[in-house]
């Protein structure tokens, strides 16, 4: 029952900070007419949705990954799945980022080279 509800307000909660229903990926934001659509839809966003999502209020990417990792974890059930996916999306993101920082390393600002 918790999960459901958790995917009825992730869902109703997109709609109010201004996302529409998602017509590009498997989604949460994917709009569905009955229950049996419902249960296959994922509680998480898409990768637009959820870019959509962090424009409309700011948030921090890795934060937000970790801090849901761990709900999932302490629901347990079929919270579980959802974990493992979003641990998936943080390590994901962790290895672009560490890629992005060795291809562009970061200036030393006011340290001089001899």
């Amino acid at each position: 029952m918790l999960y459901r509800a958790c995917k009825v307000m992730t869902h109703e909660l997109g709609h109010m900070f201004g996302l529409r229903h998602c017509i590009y990926y498997e989604c949460g934001m994917n709009g569905c007419n009955h229950i049996h659509e419902s249960e296959t839809r994922p509680l998480y966003y898409c990768c637009i949705c959820y870019r959509k999502l962090q424009h409309a209020i700011g948030f921090d990417p890795w934060e937000r990954y970790r801090e849901i990792v761990k709900v999932c974890e302490e629901f347990g059930g079929l919270f579980e799945n959802e974990a493992e996916w979003f641990r998936g999306r943080l390590a994901d993101l962790e290895a672009t980022f560490a890629a992005l920082q060795s291809k562009y390393p970061q200036p030393t600002l006011g340290v001089k080279k001899n």
